[in-house]
């Protein structure tokens, strides 16, 4: 069964083990698969509050030793996400209450 287009796409905390080369193919992909007034939804670390993404540097730096990182800002997803018909629809703060500085991106893919 293939699927070739989608409502909405989520990136959990994948975005940061990508570099930009493939990380623009992926994105390339998915605004070509992604529906008229669709979704993409990146949960992924942000660089600030600094203490935090020390944090999750600890973390991703012992659980992925041998692995490149690739931290982005919100400018620099938005760089990323420039060329593409999405409108960033809201940024929630996901680490509330956690050592973490996850930040969620909600992305709306505009209409023709």
């Amino acid at each position: 069964m293939e699927i070739d287009s989608f409502d909405a796409v989520v990136l959990t905390d994948v975005a940061h083990h990508i570099d930009d080369d493939t990380i623009k193919v992926i994105l390339e992909k998915i605004n070509s698969c992604l529906q008229s007034k669709g979704m993409l939804v990146i949960l992924d670390v942000d660089k600030k509050p600094f203490w935090k993404f020390c944090m999750n540097y600890s973390i991703d730096s012992l659980l992925n030793p041998r692995d490149c990182l690739y931290y982005r800002s919100l400018e620099e997803i938005q760089f990323l996400l420039e060329k593409y018909p999405l409108i960033l629809e809201r940024i929630i703060p996901a680490h509330k209450g956690l050592p973490l500085s996850d930040i969620i991106y909600l992305y709306r893919k505009k209409s023709p």
